[in-house]
């Protein structure tokens, strides 16, 4: 758990695996805000199996390979990130090229481990100004890297002005659509952890 104070406010980032509901209404209100900033957003999130997803979010995103997080504000939920395992999604020709340039490969019960996926990033927006991004971003690419993961993917629009600064902050340069994604106006990004 990580814990910060800022003045009149206590900001904490918890493991979120538990706290569906508070996860859920946050989902929600993303949801809301990318329909009415992209005219794909209906048909990327059915791409993405977004109904399955909140169902459970233990399938995509439980631990030891996957992570959710929630930031809190005063014990307010104030945004979310997750972090989950792409290495069977992606290409074969991607896994190939990466499992060349590796030496040491983490290992799970479900083979090795090579691609994560940053997903959900999402702040209300009364509690942006905090970096309450970037510090979810810290956690989960400490995260990424300590369970073992090469390489880090997202995908963004150009509307997620701040998202899109944050991630040329972190280092992640422009890649080929890796996930089907199909608005045209999508941004796929990667990050050699």
């Amino acid at each position: 758990m990580y814990k910060q104070n800022t003045p009149n406010k206590a900001i904490q980032i918890i493991a979120a695996n538990d706290r569906h509901d508070e996860v859920l209404g946050l989902m929600r209100e993303y949801v809301d805000w990318l329909m009415e900033n992209d005219e794909w957003m209906g048909e990327v999130l059915a791409n993405q199996h977004l109904e399955d997803e909140v169902a459970d979010f233990n399938t995509k995103y439980a631990p030891p390979e996957g992570r959710l997080y929630l930031a809190l504000v005063d014990g307010d939920p104030a945004g979310c990130i997750g972090l989950t395992n792409i290495t069977e999604q992606s290409q074969e020709s991607d896994i190939a090229n990466i499992s060349d340039q590796i030496s040491e490969t983490a290992y799970t019960t479900n083979g090795p481990l090579f691609i994560c996926e940053g997903k959900r990033l999402f702040v209300r927006p009364r509690f942006r100004g905090y970096k309450l991004g970037k510090q979810l971003m810290d956690l989960i690419i400490a995260d990424a890297k300590e369970i073992g993961y090469k390489y880090m993917r997202l995908d963004s629009f150009p509307f997620m002005t701040s998202a899109v600064r944050m991630y040329d902050y972190y280092g992640f340069y422009p890649i080929g659509n890796y996930c089907g994604n199909p608005s045209p106006n999508a941004i796929f990004r990667e990050l050699m952890l």
